[in-house]
C-alpha cells in the first residue's frame, strides 16, 4: 500500500510539471505541494530524513514563489476546493 502511495505522489509532482508548462503556476504549485507532503509522510515511514528535509525546503520555495503573486487567491482556491 505504501509502494502504490509513493506513486500517486510522483505522479502529482509530475502533473504539476505539466501544469506548469501550461502556464498554471497556481495550480501547479498545489500539486508540487500536495506531492511534496504525501513525500514527506512517506520518507518519514521508510526512515529517509535526508528526502524528507528536500521535500519540506521543496514546499517552503514554492510558498516563497507564489506569495508576492498569488497571496490571497492561493488561500482562497486551497479553502474552497479542498
Amino acid at each position: 500500500m505504501i509502494e502504490i502511495f509513493s506513486w500517486i505522489c510522483t505522479i502529482l509532482i509530475l502533473f504539476g510539471f505539466y501544469l506548469n508548462s501550461e502556464g498554471k503556476k497556481l495550480s501547479a504549485a498545489i500539486c508540487w505541494i500536495a506531492g511534496d507532503i504525501g513525500w514527506i509522510i512517506y520518507d518519514i515511514h521508510i526512515q529517509n530524513p535526508s528526502h524528507a528535509v528536500l521535500s519540506a525546503v521543496i514546499i517552503l520555495i514554492n510558498l516563497k514563489l507564489l506569495k508576492p503573486k498569488f497571496p490571497i487567491q492561493f488561500y482562497l482556491y486551497v479553502i474552497l476546493h479542498y
